[in-house]
């Protein structure tokens, strides 16, 4: 078994700011952490819109803390889910939280827990406030979660109706109905967005590459996972309607994904191999300026080659850098302080 499933958290819910249809989104996305050794709710169990979370104090082993509301328009939970998250702290007995509420009140609460070395995994819905998002170690989007699920179960539903309606058993027209409510409640909560734009996280998937690669080299998936979620605690693949990384990697045009050995790696997809003529006119050109072993400004090479091909742009090869290229060149050595290049010397 991974110790990580080993680690005990406690789980505080913000019963005023989550509805109880992402109660089992929560559970199962803590369980992926730890065990929550300790589940405690937060609301004023006296107000009749909490009714709707008492099924789920019962099946889930919730713990309800009574926090009355004292005063109009403020949410009275939020100090007694410090209170008690405090407690917890220096009783010494987790090794991380999970605080569960869409209020960005708990961004300060969370980087305590965090100065102490507590892991602290957030989650709430996309309209979340940044600060919040940010001071979590992970962020886990609630609202594009549940979209996401409601999706595949439609999707399911739909699959086993056209089997039905193919077996003519005559329960189709029931299901139908069932069928529709849910295409409803799939509509309704299509407003529900990933918090991180997909095209964001591309960029940053190249550039992750960039810093942590030679140029044309690749790059353990898992490493890139972990640089990800540590730039965007939101990061979720699922969020995207990915079933797995792999998966959302292979839908980027220039991203290469290979495996070595037991794991799989990625790197940038080798754009076009620089032309042969390019190639020798380069190796022409430090040649003749170099052969007495004096060496050659890459940015005066860059400025020949440019004459010679107009259209010249190493970046159309795979390359950030010029220098990156001349590097994939044989024969060729480099003084990188002063960026200058001459022929090998025997």
């Amino acid at each position: 078994m991974n110790m990580e499933n080993d680690k005990k958290f406690a789980l505080l819910i913000d019963a005023d700011n989550i509805s109880p249809k992402y109660i089992d989104i929560i559970l199962t996305e803590t369980v992926n952490y730890g065990i929550a050794s300790i589940r405690r709710i937060y609301g004023d169990w006296t107000n009749n819109a909490k009714r709707s979370w008492k099924e789920c104090l019962l099946l889930n082993s919730l713990t309800p803390v009574q926090q009355f509301s004292n005063t109009t328009g403020k949410n009275a939970s939020d100090s007694a889910m410090i209170i008690d998250a405090m407690d917890i702290l220096y009783s010494n007995h987790v090794d991380g939280f999970v605080i569960a509420s869409s209020d960005s009140d708990f961004t300060a609460l969370a980087r305590r827990l965090k100065e102490d070395g507590k892991m602290v995994i957030g989650m709430g819905e996309s309209k979340t406030p940044m600060p919040f998002i940010k001071v979590c170690d992970q962020f886990k989007t609630l609202d594009v979660l549940f979209e996401s699920k409601s999706n595949e179960d439609k999707n399911k539903g739909e699959n086993e109706d056209t089997s039905e309606k193919k077996s003519g058993n005559g329960t189709t027209a029931k299901k139908g109905g069932t069928k529709s409510a849910a295409k409803t409640a799939a509509e309704k909560s299509s407003d529900a967005q990933p918090i991180t734009s997909l095209a964001t996280i591309r960029k940053a998937v190249m550039e992750i590459i960039d810093e942590q690669t030679e140029e044309g080299d690749f790059l353990q998936m898992s490493k890139l996972s972990t640089s990800l979620q540590k730039r965007y605690p939101d990061f979720d693949y699922r969020v995207y309607k990915f079933s797995k990384f792999s998966q959302m990697l292979k839908s980027f045009s220039d991203i290469e994904l290979t495996m070595r050995g037991t794991e799989w790696v990625v790197g940038k997809k080798g754009a076009e191999t620089v032309p042969a003529d390019i190639q020798r006119t380069v190796l022409e050109m430090v040649g003749e300026k170099t052969k007495n072993g004096e060496w050659m400004a890459v940015g005066s090479l860059l400025n020949g080659i440019r004459q010679k091909y107009p259209k010249f742009d190493y970046h159309n090869y795979g390359f950030s850098h010029f220098h990156k290229m001349l590097k994939s060149f044989p024969g060729l050595e480099f003084q990188q302080k002063n960026s200058q290049v001459r022929k090998k010397q025997s």
